[in-house]
């Protein structure tokens, strides 16, 4: 089967081949992103890398940085067993004995060196180092910068040389579910994962008008029900002079631990915006919540909020047409900006932009 067929991966995304080789799948991914594109390949064996180059000297591809380096959870030398079929170098199983040293890296060290902000899609093929990289990519959900996950991840599993196959795929779904990839499927030896936060087109959407509104926004921002990191827009706000997560559980990502509809621990009128990201389709009374942020908010202060719709498919406490949502904050904010998201003539989501003009008896 071809793994790469089943996530449409679009021109112009940025991608990353862990465990490229000699760069079969490499030059299937430039294809598919596109000149506008960009593909990251990891490739640590001398042997592989020079094939990989050349194939891509030969071919004119510019859009590709081959790295040699090997995917793992930590940084250091390592050793990998040569394999008779280039291809199947390995880190973990044994191979021919022929060990060869070469460097390793991990997740976030190496988006930090791309200086990375976003990533679109991942393919992790890296003979038996799976729960590695997976567990490399799960240690640093602790930092507050905002971690760079993939969108989606293709996974080939190697279980036919673990010796406790079952315990290895389910490490696999441990770390997986740690780091938000709940929406998966199994075929053959891949795994397909796409995480949480992605909502298909509909964060991409929101993520394009958050920014656009975000980015001439300046002093104090709250960013309401941000989770542990998965909604963490830190970077969308340049000009603001402070940002803080706010969210009712505690986790080295939220720096406010506070419920929406009650935000005792922020002061009145000390945010110039509040963005509060779906999380009005979870809480438990919108008009506490909606109230709660006008109090926070400054005089002329902005909200930029989402409003799940109805054509949004899965299960949500609340759910909106964009004129029940538009009347939901003209009762506390003048609405400056209304876009409906939709998908195939439904509306699937609402974001709207609103200032505090007036004020609200509680």
């Amino acid at each position: 089967m071809d793994e790469l067929s089943i996530f449409k991966i679009k021109p112009g995304s940025t991608v990353i081949d862990l465990g490229a080789g000699t760069g079969i799948s490499t030059l299937k991914l430039a294809k598919m992103v596109g000149p506008n594109g960009l593909v990251i390949a990891l490739t640590p064996v001398f042997e592989n890398y020079r094939k990989l180059v050349a194939a891509l000297i030969k071919n004119k591809i510019e859009n590709v940085v081959p790295l040699m380096y090997a995917a793992s959870n930590a940084t250091i030398f390592d050793w990998i067993d040569l394999s008779d079929n280039p291809v199947s170098h390995s880190m973990i199983y044994p191979r021919t004995g022929n060990k060869r040293p070469v460097v390793t890296v991990e997740w976030h060290l190496l988006m930090e060196m791309l200086q990375l902000k976003h990533l679109d899609f991942a393919l992790i093929d890296v003979e038996g180092c799976e729960v590695k990289v997976l567990d490399s990519m799960a240690r640093r959900l602790g930092v507050r910068e905002p971690h760079v996950l993939p969108d989606k991840i293709v996974l080939e599993e190697h279980l036919r040389h673990e010796p406790k196959p079952e315990e290895t795929l389910q490490q696999i779904y441990e770390l997986l579910d740690k780091l938000g990839y709940t929406k998966r499927i199994k075929k053959s030896i891949y795994i397909f994962a796409e995480h949480k936060s992605t909502f298909s087109g509909l964060r991409l959407a929101f993520l394009a008008w958050l920014k656009d509104q975000a980015e001439k926004v300046k002093g104090t921002v709250y960013n309401v029900g941000s989770g542990p990191d998965w909604f963490n827009y830190r970077r969308f706000f340049p000009k603001a002079t402070s940002y803080f997560n706010v969210d009712k559980l505690a986790d080295v990502n939220v720096d406010i631990v506070a419920d929406v509809e009650n935000m005792e621990p922020i002061k009145k009128q000390t945010a110039n915006c509040v963005v509060a990201s779906f999380i009005l389709g979870v809480v438990e009374n919108v008009d506490n919540a909606l109230r709660e942020i006008h109090r926070v908010l400054k005089a002329d202060g902005v909200i930029l909020a989402t409003f799940i719709g109805w054509g949004y498919k899965d299960k949500m406490r609340h759910k909106f047409t964009e004129a029940e949502a538009t009347e939901y904050m003209n009762q506390y904010f003048t609405c400056d900006v209304v876009t409906p998201y939709k998908e195939q003539d439904d509306t699937v989501c609402t974001f709207i932009k609103g200032r505090k003009e007036r004020h609200v008896e509680n």
